[in-house]
């Protein structure tokens, strides 16, 4: 009996697609129970920002955040004022980095201690967050600028996004003149030998691929994989277009520098991603997927090793997906829509959090309190899950479409599921 009662539980997941694991059947009921008790099992904490008579920054202007390699710490970027890293388990903000407009900003993946981020003005830096300052904390700094020197970087005008390689060894610099640039920040440069502070890259591969001219379009985002069986890491660049393609890039090219001329380097795979530009690309912390989320309202999950599609999830409200996370484990994977229109409905469906593997759309946290006591009453912009436990931080934006719904006091929240799957805490990261 307990082998039938498992089969019938198999026949309520399996929709009549493909066969799912019992440990997948297993882990289905026991999420199922907690997100059903979501309400009664969140536990709600502020983390308050010291006070300022500085204005605090407009809500829309959050452009990405993203959690460090230990779990332990959130790096929020903002276009019109700051970088902040905040400590999450002591509920306090550590530092702040101001005087640039950052829009970009990725934790390194093996120490904990150093971020890299991009400024609107065509920098790309790399920080040491224990420096008590900006300057002693600057590790590395290029300027990839419109008039660059004979050392500098071309190509990179409008900076879009940059992204570690697995081994933090290297980083990938993609801008919207169409160059994916790989740059080697190990290689110090004192500041006196350039002459001109934070203008010198400090190091940089001679790889120049214009993407352009592959794939008669423009990359979107990028991210390596770190699937670490069978071969090299890949670079997954992320295109415009109808349909809109996921390029794959092998280390073994990307990495041999001057070695290999920038025409030698073509796509290993091509993947048709999405019927509409692709948005945002996400990988899980144990290598085994990747998921991406695009202009035709699909979030993809694909499987690193084969290469191959194995779940979609659709939002009911036809509108692009904005944001995409995958857990540490490959369990769940959240995603954001942009906000709908129609007046106090522009919350809905806004954040779905769902099983990779048993393909089922646990909660949708929007939807979920919406009403008197709604905890997220404004749409959800950007989201990360933890890369050491079930702990999603989010950002909220202000509310638009005629919304009567207050401006919310926290700008960034984390909701976390502890490691017995029994209680939720919900912290609101007040800036």
């Amino acid at each position: 009996m307990a082998v039938l009662g498992r089969r019938r539980r198999q026949s309520i997941i399996m929709n009549g697609c493909r066969q799912v694991h019992p440990y997948f059947v297993d882990q289905h009921y026991r999420l199922q129970n907690v997100f059903n008790s979501l309400e009664n099992y969140a536990k709600f904490s502020t983390m308050a920002a010291p006070p300022s008579r500085e204005s605090r920054p407009k809500l829309e202007d959050v452009d990405c955040l993203d959690w460090t390699c230990d779990g332990d710490r959130l790096v929020v970027a903002h276009r019109n004022c700051n970088m902040a890293l905040w400590n999450v388990n002591r509920c306090m903000q550590e530092r702040q980095w101001t005087g640039d407009t950052w829009t970009w900003a990725e934790p390194h993946p093996i120490d904990s201690h150093v971020i890299a981020a991009v400024t609107f003005n065509g920098l790309v830096k790399v920080l040491d967050t224990r420096a008590p300052t900006g300057r002693d904390g600057l590790l590395f700094s290029a300027e990839f600028s419109k008039n660059p020197g004979p050392t500098e970087p071309k190509g990179l005008e409008k900076l879009l996004n940059v992204t570690w390689h697995p081994d933090g060894r290297f980083l990938a610099v993609y801008g919207r003149a169409g160059t994916i640039q790989i740059l080697d920040p190990r290689m110090v440069v004192s500041s006196s030998a350039s002459g001109r502070e934070g203008h010198q890259p400090v190091g940089s591969f001679a790889f120049s691929q214009q993407v352009n001219a592959a794939a008669n379009t423009e990359v979107y985002s990028i991210l390596w994989d770190n699937y670490s069986e069978g071969g090299p890491h890949s670079l997954w660049a992320a295109t415009t277009g109808a349909p809109s393609k996921i390029l794959l890039y092998d280390d073994d090219l990307l990495l041999k520098g001057s070695q290999c001329p920038p025409d030698a380097v073509k796509p290993s795979e091509v993947l048709i991603g999405h019927q509409s530009t692709t948005f945002t690309l996400s990988r899980s912390g144990d290598g085994r997927f990747m998921a991406s989320g695009g202009g035709d309202s699909l979030v993809d999950i694909w499987s690193v090793a084969d290469l191959t599609c194995i779940r979609t999830f659709a939002s009911s409200t036809h509108v692009p997906i904005q944001s995409v996370s995958l857990s540490h484990d490959g369990s769940l994977v959240a995603y954001t829509s942009l906000p709908s229109t129609g007046g106090n409905d522009v919350i809905d469906r806004n954040l779905v959090i769902a099983g990779t593997m048993t393909g089922v759309e646990y909660v949708d946290v929007a939807e979920k309190f919406t009403g008197k006591n709604s905890r997220i009453p404004h749409p959800v912009n950007h989201l990360a899950w933890s890369p050491k436990e079930h702990a999603l931080a989010y950002s909220m934006t202000a509310s638009s479409g005629g919304s009567t719904e207050p401006s919310p006091n926290s700008l960034v929240n984390v909701m976390k599921i502890d490691a017995d799957n029994k209680t939720l805490q919900d912290c609101p990261i007040d800036f």
